[in-house]
């Protein structure tokens, strides 16, 4: 802050995904990774609780281009609430405080937005602090359970959790299960949740709603209330399985990439497993309950191509089903997609 110089990635970038790899060999110097740095401004404030009665001490919070993309620059509340986070290139910015579970506050977005959809953008210029950028925070609760391995108990350690709200939509806030199985994801405004266990292909377990249904529209509403926890929001994770394949164009020769895969369960109705294909046109969908699925290859409108359903069908009600098995892949699964009318 004193310096007051934007922190930058080589060459040029505000973000680490803007970075530039350098390669470095071995006896051999690498040289010319230069850094042109501009003056910056930076945003403060105070964190208070929401009758400002308190301030709020240890805070974290983190900075966000307009964009989305998160920053590396990070700040903490002191004894006062103050924070102050910068230098930032002159711009605009969304602001973040993420309070820890223990903290028992809810991550805020400025201004007193739950979802970084609905936050306000912040404007940044050189060498000025924008300052009143304050906080003022309610206490929320949590929920907390335990996942385990249908078969033999186990606990899954290491699966990730996600929370959305009554309407669907998925919030900011995700956990994990620790070496017990066990997880406590918040705090959350007092309301109803939906909570889902999202494992990777390489877990080997499906992503399950709670209280073990494979859909949205079929989960159960989690009510947490403030400054209360609320216990036993179990997942028992039954082994699931892969489906994989080519996806290619005869027609107008080529492999695709960047087409979306679609799952229905064997009553014609979509479960929220998805992926894409990679740029060799391959895929890999799941891990999914055992049992027969229609897949669907759905290209997106500007690839000209049409979708279809395995084994190049145009109707689900003529898709042939594949069948998934516990910790297997089916494969061969493949799409040879039509040129779209």
């Amino acid at each position: 802050l004193v310096q007051g110089y934007a922190q930058t990635y080589h060459p040029s970038g505000g973000a680490e995904s803007q970075a530039q790899l350098i390669a470095v060999s071995a006896n051999a110097r690498t040289t010319n990774v230069d850094f042109a740095l501009s003056l910056g401004g930076s945003i403060a404030g105070t964190a208070t609780n929401a009758a400002k009665a308190i301030a709020l001490v240890d805070l974290d919070l983190d900075i966000f281009g307009a964009n989305g993309v998160r920053l590396g620059k990070t700040a903490r509340t002191d004894v006062n609430g103050d924070y102050e986070i910068g230098p930032l290139a002159a711009g605009d910015y969304l602001l973040r405080v993420d309070p820890t579970v223990a903290q028992g506050y809810i991550q805020n977005w400025y201004l007193n937005a739950a979802r970084e959809a609905d936050a306000i953008a912040i404007t940044v210029a050189t060498s000025t602090i924008t300052t009143g950028v304050d906080f003022a925070l309610t206490l929320g609760g949590t929920i907390a359970g335990r996942v385990t391995d249908a078969s033999s108990g186990t606990p899954l350690d290491g699966l990730d959790l996600d929370i959305f709200n009554a309407n669907g939509v998925r919030l900011g806030q995700t956990t994990s299960t620790d070496a017990n199985g066990d997880y406590e994801i918040g705090p959350l405004p007092a309301g109803n949740y939906l909570i889902r266990v999202d494992p990777t292909i390489a877990e080997g377990y499906p992503l399950m709603y709670y209280p073990g249904v494979l859909r949205e529209s079929d989960a159960s509403a989690v009510n947490v209330t403030q400054s209360n926890q609320t216990t036993n929001v179990d997942f028992s994770l039954p082994a699931g399985g892969t489906i994989s394949g080519s996806i290619q164009s005869s027609a107008v020769k080529a492999i695709l990439a960047d087409v979306d895969l679609d799952i229905f369960d064997d009553t014609s109705s979509r479960i929220d497993a998805t992926a894409k294909s990679d740029a060799a046109g391959q895929y890999q969908i799941g891990p999914l309950v055992p049992g027969d699925y229609f897949v669907k290859a759905d290209p997106g409108t500007g690839q000209g191509l049409a979708e279809q359903y395995y084994l190049n069908k145009g109707d689900i009600n003529l898709a042939m089903t594949v069948t998934v098995t516990a910790g297997q892949d089916t494969g061969n699964v493949n799409f040879d997609l039509l040129v779209a009318g």
